[in-house]
């Protein structure tokens, strides 16, 4: 904060800007992830009754 001579405020929006992006595409892929995998589970059996 001091190095770069930013203030408090200016310090925490360019860290969440840096720290957001591959927060939100882990998560992102998360639940592409898990869609894939529910749906596999339920559209599967449901296949092999019919």
């Amino acid at each position: 904060m001091d190095k770069e001579g930013k203030g408090l405020i200016e310090a925490t929006l360019d860290a969440v800007r840096m720290r957001l992006r591959p927060i939100l595409m882990t998560r992102w892929r998360l639940s592409s992830a898990l869609c894939r995998w529910l749906s596999v589970l339920v559209l599967v059996p449901a296949r092999r009754t019919q």
